[in-house]
């Protein structure tokens, strides 16, 4: 074969294929260059690399989840179980593993990204409880009902209870059930709130073999005075109050089966009971004061709680919470911290009317007034002190708070970088006080709340008729009532407005 040189004699022929300009003929895969040689063939493009499957677990920063992403790259096979369990122990998610959703991505087409792991979180401990083990007991901490009212109840005879009767059961709070990140790393429980009896102690003791139940070490009446907190008050039962008997002052319960005669005195720490009338003598209770008959004759009653009587008449009536009268006050002064209530038992002829009438949240009689009785005065919805009360016991809250605050974070310090000096009980007991000290104060909060609110609400409720001259004050404003008033609640607008709601809700401005 000739070479390609021998071919082109010129330089002209030449100078072409020298300077790359010569045109070039297509050469059939495998035919023979000029020389002879056979042309190397060229080789196909190889194809790309594969995507490899993925696997990507993120654990949260509190340990609480670990997500995981699966990719199963261009072999579209499903990523292996086994490989996903592998990627999450090498992650150090050892704990809450969702085999249910493990199982189900791995089985899936496609990329998922789910929950692979979640935490156990702690469980809290049960708070402390009381059970009371007898049924009939007097309460002094009375409850509101949904109105914003005193919840009250008539009570009949003084219960009492035997030396040794067992009377209220504590539960300890528990200590609740501790937690686990997805690491493995343990979650403090947090305890119930463990509350004790209240102390101290009058009448009761805890049992010798069982620190968890109050027993009476005295025979009287049960008192309770709130959660955890029962009292055993002796009783002082006697006929009658008069010259022969004397006056009685007693610590405990005075029951009076008959009359308290002029010019008597009757004092009690716990409640006045008297089955007949008190004609103008004195009676001064620490708990209620309750009377089957009436107070007549300048009669004067002051009472820590309520006072009920059947009837009253030119006396004088305290109550630290509420006067129910069930017939009739006329010419009397009526003062309770939070409401009075005239006639409930006499719809048709109870009446309030002379005198004055004061309470802060509600005052109900079926008719206001009497036409010749002169005026009658009500005031309603007014308490400096519980203002006071309320801002004095925020500043406090916040103190405790503060308290509560420190002692939690020192908790919590020794707990995690340990505690060499054995300060870690002493820190939780510190807590547990000042849990206990600021939980308290929260309760009464609410309770005063609750009373600012019912001021708010203050309101007569007329359910017959108004008859005479009748003056009607909400806070400071006055408003005077006739007979053309007719039956409804009275109230006070936002805007300084007394108005009268008829009892099928028809409202009417007064002033």
């Amino acid at each position: 074969m000739e070479s390609v040189s021998g071919i082109l004699n010129s330089e002209a022929e030449r100078a072409p294929f020298l300077h790359g300009d010569a045109p070039v003929s297509p050469v059939p895969p495998g035919a023979a260059s000029p020389a002879g040689d056979a042309l190397p063939v060229a080789a196909e493009a190889e194809p790309a690399p594969c995507r490899p499957q993925q696997i990507q677990v993120e654990v949260a920063p509190d340990a609480m989840t670990a997500h995981v992403s699966l990719d199963p790259g261009d072999s579209g096979t499903p990523v292996a179980l086994a490989d996903v369990f592998d990627a999450l122990i090498a992650a150090g998610v050892l704990h809450g593993l969702d085999d249910a959703a493990l199982r189900q991505a791995c089985e899936t087409p496609g990329p998922q990204h789910f929950v692979a792991a979640r935490a156990t979180p702690p469980q809290k401990g049960e708070d402390a409880s009381f059970e009371f083990l007898i049924t009939d007991h007097r309460e002094r901490a009375p409850k509101l009902n949904a109105q914003g009212l005193i919840d009250f109840r008539e009570h009949g005879e003084v219960p009492v209870v035997d030396v040794g009767q067992p009377l209220i059961r504590r539960t300890p709070a528990s200590a609740g059930a501790a937690g686990s990140d997805v690491r493995g790393q343990p979650l403090p429980a947090e305890p119930g709130y463990d509350l004790p009896f209240k102390t101290p102690f009058l009448g009761v003791g805890l049992d010798p073999k069982d620190a968890n139940l109050l027993c009476a070490l005295s025979k009287g009446q049960p008192v309770s005075n709130g959660m955890g907190s029962v009292l055993v008050e002796a009783v002082f039962r006697v006929k009658g109050v008069n010259m022969a008997t004397g006056n009685v002052t007693f610590d405990g319960t005075v029951q009076v089966d008959g009359d308290v005669s002029s010019g008597m005195k009757v004092h009690a720490s716990g409640d006045i009971l008297v089955g007949g009338l008190v004609e103008g003598g004195e009676l001064r209770a620490g708990g209620d004061i309750r009377i089957a008959g009436g107070a007549i004759a300048n009669a004067v009653l002051h009472a820590g709680g309520s006072v009920s009587a059947r009837f009253v008449e030119k006396s004088e009536l305290h109550a630290g919470l509420a006067i129910v009268i069930d017939d009739m006050a006329l010419h009397s002064a009526l003062q309770a911290a939070a409401q009075i209530s005239v006639g409930a038992k006499s719809r048709g002829r109870g009446r309030l009317a002379g005198g004055l009438a004061k309470a802060r949240m509600f005052v109900s009689a079926p008719i206001l007034g009497l036409a010749s009785g002169g005026r009658t005065q009500i005031h309603v919805g007014v308490d400096p002190a519980l203002d006071a009360r309320h801002a004095s016991l925020l500043k406090q809250m916040d103190e405790q708070k503060a308290e509560e605050e420190k002692m939690q974070k020192l908790v919590q310090y020794l707990t995690r970088v340990g505690d060499p000096k054995g300060l870690l009980p002493r820190a939780r007991e510190a807590w547990q006080r000042a849990l206990k000290a600021w939980g308290d104060s929260l309760e009464l909060r609410k309770e005063v709340e609750q009373q600012l609110a019912a001021v708010l609400a203050a309101r007569v409720e007329v359910t017959g008729s108004v008859d005479g001259d009748v003056e009607l004050t909400f806070v400071r404003k006055v408003c005077r009532l006739n007979a053309n008033s007719g039956a409804g609640v009275f109230s006070l607008k936002d805007d300084g407005t007394v108005i009268k709601t008829d009892l099928q809700a028809a409202a009417h401005g007064l002033s």
